[in-house]
């Protein structure tokens, strides 16, 4: 999630790659959660056969890159259909058995970047199909541009079952490729899609804690187990990783002194990517209750910022009403009053969104920090007055939020022990 690089592009959900043909084009590469909603089939098969079927267009649109003024961009190129032996059906009207997938390849006078935004299938290998209806051809299914087809180990995973669902499907898909070392067609190594936390769930937890836990692992790579498991929810990973930092802050790039703002906001936003994951900032707090009382300056940034992002997914018409997040008032009140002005502005901030009425303006950060006695008072008086009966102590919020963490965790045990008659794994639960 960033803003434009050169000409940088925010997209929630979503990373950017930037090109370079005759004009520069933000690619939009969608997270798994959107891809999902957008694809119109999924499944695991091995390619048969290959042929051409003649000469084509692909119109590209803003569905793949941000095009100004909603323009499309026609590629030439050559039209493909792939036999596909379907062993692995996820999402969509699928059952075992042969289907037929159109795919394309522009031609090389569209440039070399063009060329290698498509996929192209190899006879022989197994790979994850994503399909979307083909617009030109109807009742027919096409790959897309990038990330529409994932190389996969050459045989199916041998634990699948008739009854297990689309998540539990590609978590056994993913595990099997990484222990069976697959590679895609460019020799890199294959399967990673269950590090992504929108698989997260039993089986993915397992394998990463077995990753962990090998004999002989680097610190390095134990660390970057661990950060999969927080991207996960995982709270003893996440207790673990709060305890590494606590004995080497270096791990979280954290220090005793920070030399500049620069310094506080890149560690910040390393404890936000590694240790939050993708909890909510209730959830972190509950695991890691002590976080509201550090006095680290990387720590109080990353929950000001955690806090503010979140509280931003919801906002309706520059405003923000009735949330949960409400709850993280009492903690506001204390980073508001942090001495490093980019912690104090953000915690300022998600004040002026979450309590309606707190203060009349949003200042720019460079007017805030000018007068940021001023600002602080305006807060700071609403608390004394109104906050403080409208809302719990942070010592109370804290408490809460612990409970419901290890209420959760008893019920997440009880689910990992579970031997039901039809034996499935609980489905994992998807978004913060």
């Amino acid at each position: 999630m960033a803003r434009y690089m050169i000409i940088m592009v925010l997209i929630y959900s979503s990373r950017m790659a930037y090109c370079e043909n005759t004009v520069m084009y933000p690619v939009i590469y969608p997270s798994w959660e959107g891809r999902i909603q957008n694809i119109d089939m999924l499944f695991s098969g091995k390619v048969l056969e290959l042929c051409k079927t003649g000469s084509g267009e692909f119109i590209v649109d803003n569905h793949y890159v941000q095009i100004p003024n909603n323009k499309e961009v026609i590629l030439k190129g050559i039209w493909h259909h792939a036999k596909v032996y379907v062993d692995n059906p996820m999402k969509g009207n699928l059952v075992v058995g042969e289907i037929s997938v159109r795919f394309f390849t522009p031609d090389q006078s569209e440039g070399e970047w063009w060329g290698n935004m498509f996929s192209s299938p190899r006879v022989g290998r197994r790979y994850v199909f994503c399909l979307e209806k083909d617009p030109g051809n109807e009742g027919l299914l096409r790959l897309s541009l990038s990330l529409s087809l994932i190389a996969v180990a050459d045989t199916t995973p041998p634990d699948l079952q008739k009854d297990d669902d689309m998540v539990v499907r590609m978590q056994k898909e993913s595990i099997f490729a990484m222990k069976m070392h697959a590679r895609d067609d460019n020799g890199e190594a294959s399967g990673g899609m269950v590090l992504d936390p929108y698989w997260r769930g039993e089986l993915a937890t397992q394998f990463l804690w077995e990753r962990a836990n090998r004999e002989g692992l680097s610190d390095f790579m134990r660390r970057s187990c661990l950060y999969n498991l927080a991207r996960h929810q995982d709270a003893k990973a996440i207790r673990m990783l709060w305890k590494m930092a606590k004995d080497d802050p270096d791990a979280m790039r954290m220090c005793k002194e920070y030399r500049t703002e620069g310094d506080i906001t890149v560690a910040g936003h390393y404890l936000i990517r590694n240790l939050f994951g993708t909890c909510t900032p209730q959830r972190i707090l509950g695991i890691l209750p002590d976080l509201a009382t550090s006095n680290d300056k990387a720590v109080k940034y990353a929950l000001a910022t955690y806090i503010y992002d979140n509280a931003r997914k919801s906002i309706d018409y520059g405003r923000y009403y009735g949330s949960s997040d409400q709850e993280l008032i009492p903690l506001l009140i204390i980073l508001l009053q942090s001495e490093d002005r980019v912690t104090s502005y953000t915690a300022y901030k998600s004040l002026y969104y979450l309590e309606p009425g707190i203060a009349e303006t949003l200042p720019a950060t460079d007017i805030y920090c000018k007068s940021i006695g001023e600002y602080r008072k305006i807060c700071l008086d609403w608390w004394e007055k109104e906050g403080k009966k409208k809302y719990p102590s942070l010592e109370e919020s804290l408490a809460k939020f612990a409970k419901e963490v290890a209420e959760q965790e008893k019920k997440d045990t009880r689910d990992s022990k579970r031997t039901g008659d039809d034996g499935k794994w609980r489905k994992p639960r998807h978004g913060r």
